[in-house]
């Protein structure tokens, strides 16, 4: 809670600092279904275009059969994506055959034709889809203006960057998912009122649930068990419900990864000496190796043993990984701090049919308008923190928690870059960047004035409808390299690549960014 007198009056005034959950009335709904609609258009319609395996998908979609048909192996990133992967496969997929991949290891080399990769890409692009109204519950909440929370999710459904690579059958979409509806969980949790108990302890459910989806979709998702562990300490002044809220989330996502884990390590229960190491991938223990070898369904006994050899391997893989190479013609990583201005571009896939000419492209681009937007919020809620900090303003920061804990979790996700030593990639960057997202609506939602000029709500909404015309001409611009459209020249590519750092050129161009020195080559 933050204090505050009245003004004109003698008045003690008691502001809420986190804002309580929205009705769901009818105009809330409306604008729900608005938004589902845009984010339908530009994720889920046409998913399976193009049939091509791109990135990633080579080696998601080699495990995914792996689980279909009860194959043992392990992986450098925990099992639920996959599971989600291999599950819609099973459900709605196409293809009569799902064995093409089941001597392979790692990934993919070739694919056959007329091979569906709809019931791959199924849930993961349909958790894509619903991170959009998930983000709009979030902005309603924090702006409490549907106007302003249907424009702010702009910042997602027009990205191209994260339009292109969610729509494959990737671990983002999933990862995504459940992190905003952790972050969603906390804040409401946040700004239930102490009576609501039973609310209270649904959402602190909820968070438990998500932040266990999130532990065993990526590695990288270790860093949102702050969240919880924030939110409990948003609610230290009454630390009954702080514990108890607290010790719901941890041990229900406890529940949650040894759940996913043993659904895991049960579905993958047949060893194929095609494999690595005769199917064990690694030396396994004396402990794992007898329950592998043994031929039946893995009991929970096994449990410990087995995660064990999981985890060792997922060292192992990423301590195998090359570092970063600026003079490599086909490097395509980037360091973190390139990451925030959409730096550096992936081209996923590519064909020509005019021997060269031109390329058709599956393009890793950021939409620029949307990106630096981001980063200016991202800015502008530093500012605001440390300028209150410095010089406190005569109105006190209406969401100073929900700044301080949203910047943390920005900085906090780097952290564990240090022990990471494969390289990483530009869509590495974006959960921080559904976190700037976030901090943008907190920053527009506490700027009630520059200058001696008030900033009323429809000055707000007036210029996020200006900006949502940029973004979405943008989008436009960037649109053929995102959905696999028309054939871009070199000239025309090269239009489009404004920041040299981006590395955007012609699959046949040397590198732009200009980060090869003669030192290195």
């Amino acid at each position: 809670m933050v204090c505050a007198w009245s003004s004109g009056t003698a008045e003690y005034v008691r502001m809420p600092e986190v804002p309580p959950p929205p009705r769901f009335d009818r105009a809330t709904w409306l604008a729900l279904l608005v938004v589902s609609v845009a984010a339908f258009f530009t994720y889920l319609y046409y998913f399976d275009y193009p049939a091509v395996p791109f990135w990633d998908e080579r080696y998601y979609i080699v495990d995914a059969q792996k689980y279909i048909h009860g194959v043992y192996f392990v992986d450098l990133h925990p099992p639920l994506g996959k599971l989600l992967v291999a599950l819609g496969e099973r459900l709605f997929g196409d293809n009569v055959d799902t064995t093409q991949f089941l001597n392979v290891t790692y990934w993919a080399t070739t694919v056959p034709e007329g091979f569906s990769f709809a019931g791959f890409r199924f849930f993961p692009v349909l958790l894509a889809w619903l991170t959009a109204p998930l983000l709009f519950l979030l902005f309603f909440t924090i702006t409490r203006s549907r106007v302003l929370a249907m424009l702010l999710c702009g910042l997602y459904i027009f990205d191209n960057a994260l339009v292109v690579h969610l729509r494959g059958a990737m671990l983002e979409g999933p990862l995504l998912f459940f992190t905003v509806l952790l972050l969603l969980a906390a804040v409401w949790l946040l700004g239930t009122p102490p009576a609501a108990r039973r609310r209270q302890r649904t959402l602190a459910l909820v968070m438990g649930i998500a932040l266990g989806c999130v532990l065993t979709t990526k590695s990288i998702g270790v860093v949102m068990v702050w969240v919880p562990i924030a939110a409990a300490w948003g609610l230290r002044r009454e630390r009954r419900r702080a514990l108890e809220c607290l010790t719901i989330a941890a041990i229900v996502s406890a529940v949650v990864v040894l759940a996913v884990w043993e659904v895991h390590f049960t579905l993958a229960r047949h060893l194929n000496p095609a494999l690595q190491e005769q199917g064990f991938y690694q030396t396994p223990s004396p402990a794992a190796r007898a329950f592998l070898q043994s031929g039946q369904r893995v009991p929970i006994a096994a449990f410990p043993a087995l995660l064990g050899e999981a985890l060792r391997y997922a060292r192992w893989y990423d301590s195998a990984r090359p570092a970063i190479d600026f003079c490599r013609t086909d490097e395509k990583a980037s360091p973190f701090w390139m990451w925030p201005i959409g730096a550096r571009s992936v081209a996923y896939w590519w064909d020509t049919d005019d021997g060269g000419k031109s390329f058709r492209y599956l393009y890793l681009q950021v939409n620029p308008v949307v990106w630096w937007t981001a980063l200016a919020g991202l800015i502008a809620a530093v500012s605001l923190l440390v300028g209150s900090a410095i010089a406190p303003p005569a109105r006190p920061l209406k969401h100073r928690f929900l700044l301080t804990m949203f910047t943390g979790l920005y900085v906090a996700y780097f952290v564990p870059f240090r022990w990471i030593h494969g390289v990483m990639f530009l869509y590495h960057y974006f959960i921080p960047l559904i976190l700037s997202f976030v901090l943008l609506a907190l920053v527009i939602d506490e700027i009630t004035q520059l200058g001696s000029r008030t900033i009323t709500m429809g000055h707000k909404q007036t210029a996020l409808a200006l900006w949502l015309v940029a973004a979405v001409a943008c989008f436009w611009f960037y649109k053929p390299m995102t959905y696999y459209e028309r054939p871009l020249t070199p000239e025309a590519l090269q239009r489009r690549a404004i920041v040299a750092l981006w590395d955007l050129r012609c699959i046949t161009c040397p590198h732009a960014d200009g980060l090869c020195t003669s030192a290195q080559k």
